[in-house]
């Protein structure tokens, strides 16, 4: 049983990027990365790195990255000015739908995927 909860923690600890990965693009699909996201999340980071012995480096490049993964989002700031740029009305209602239901979540998931072999690497 020890030996369990141990095998536990150390998953839940390699764990950690991601999941500040999928915090960060959460909250970057709303909002803009530099000016919400990392000023809230960046201050976790060297306390989060020191208690679990994950590099901070890794930590904060995996928040970026994932904060940058859903910058494409209708509702964000880059989804915006991609949605501003479009002239027809009827081609703007196509390019929503396809940020929001494609490039967003395979951006995201793809984004996960790099920043879980970064955690592994550093």
């Amino acid at each position: 049983m020890i030996a369990g909860a141990g095998m536990l923690i150390a998953v839940a600890v390699s764990l950690v990027p991601i999941a500040f990965s999928f915090v960060a693009a959460f909250m970057s699909f709303f909002s803009s990365t530099t000016g919400v996201v990392t000023p809230a999340l960046f201050p976790l980071i060297p306390a989060l790195a020191a208690s679990t012995g994950l590099s901070p480096e890794a930590l904060f490049a995996c928040t970026v990255l994932g904060a940058q993964s859903s910058a494409i989002s209708p509702f964000s700031s880059g989804g915006s000015l991609i949605m501003a740029s479009c002239g027809k009305e009827d081609e703007r209602v196509s390019l929503f739908n396809r940020l929001l239901f494609l490039a967003v979540p395979v951006s995201v998931i793809l984004c996960a995927g790099f920043n879980y072999i970064v955690s592994v690497i550093l």
